[in-house]
């Protein structure tokens, strides 16, 4: 994966003003970042350069143009990386309250994507699954009643998913476990 960062930081070199290669490149970040979270705690300081570059990259990209699809569907995986390193983390990083601000960031980025193409079906579950993440913690720190409507709107995305297509593996697993969540969220209040 190193290797990855360091073939597109050459393709963003030899074309700065190239979106297409500043994305390339924040997605190789955000992959390498996406792997030393999963190897525990004792890399996940690693992560934050990475994920850190990623993002200053595509703001980049999307402040010259805000609607960029998939710079948004990428800075929406950086935001949901930087807010897994603020949730547990023994190593100084354990801040709730700023993983809530970037899964509702993330999240606004998915329903973005979703409002530019309502009918694109990868960015319907990126968005369900999203808003999921942000109602879980928002569950914990804030309203209940805005989590369990955040769960609600996420489980009827994706149960249309199914309807459309109901051979669809991936939404169907997403399905039963958004109504498994939204179920206990409700059997708490």
């Amino acid at each position: 994966l190193q290797r990855l960062v360091e073939f597109n930081q050459a393709g963003l070199a030899a074309a700065p003003a190239d979106a297409e290669a500043a994305i390339d490149l924040a997605g190789a970040y955000t992959t390498l970042a996406e792997v030393q979270l999963r190897y525990g705690e004792d890399h996940a300081k690693e992560a934050a350069p990475g994920l850190d570059s990623a993002e200053q990259l595509l703001a980049r990209v999307l402040e010259a143009e805000r609607d960029h699809r998939r710079a948004l569907r990428e800075m929406g995986l950086v935001l949901l990386g930087k807010a897994r390193l603020h949730l547990g983390h023994k190593q100084g990083l354990n801040d709730p309250a700023k993983a809530l601000e970037l899964r509702k960031q993330a999240h606004a980025r998915y329903e973005r994507l979703l409002g530019l193409e309502p009918d694109n079906r990868q960015y319907a579950s990126d968005f369900a699954k999203a808003s999921a993440m942000y109602a879980d913690l928002l569950q914990d720190v804030g309203p209940a009643e805005q989590a369990i409507a955040l769960k609600q709107r996420a489980l009827g995305v994706v149960a249309q998913l199914v309807a459309d297509d109901p051979a669809d593996v991936a939404s169907r697993r997403t399905l039963a476990a958004l109504k498994s969540d939204l179920g206990d969220s409700l059997s708490k209040n």
